[in-house]
């Protein structure tokens, strides 16, 4: 094999791997909730705030917000007496563990 044909092999497998990467993730979750559309997004609101995400901003049906290179969005399905927790960012745990931690706040702020 020529130095050349393997130098753009090898060239080729790191932006494959750089790819692959800076490919976001996303995690999700979701719990039972009797609170209103309102209450709902006043508490998801102060929750987010408490755990540090910034550009907090409502919408009609939830709230989102930023956390460094996270982004957050939770769904008042109040009709459907449901919450859903989604939170997408560059590595899976962290996602993880902040969907975990905006449901806990929310759960605690009742």
């Amino acid at each position: 094999m020529s130095i050349l044909r393997h130098a753009s092999m090898v060239i080729g497998a790191i932006a494959i791997s750089e790819a692959a990467v800076a490919q976001p993730s996303i995690s999700s979750g979701w719990f039972n909730s009797n609170l209103s559309t309102n209450r709902c997004a006043d508490t998801t609101s102060a929750a987010l705030s408490a755990l540090g995400f910034t550009n907090i901003q409502r919408t009609a049906v939830g709230v989102g917000g930023h956390y460094g290179d996270y982004a957050a969005s939770v769904t008042c399905a109040t009709a459907k007496g449901v919450i859903a927790v989604n939170v997408a960012g560059p590595d899976v745990d962290t996602s993880r563990d902040h969907v975990q931690s905006i449901t806990q706040k929310i759960q605690n702020t009742r």
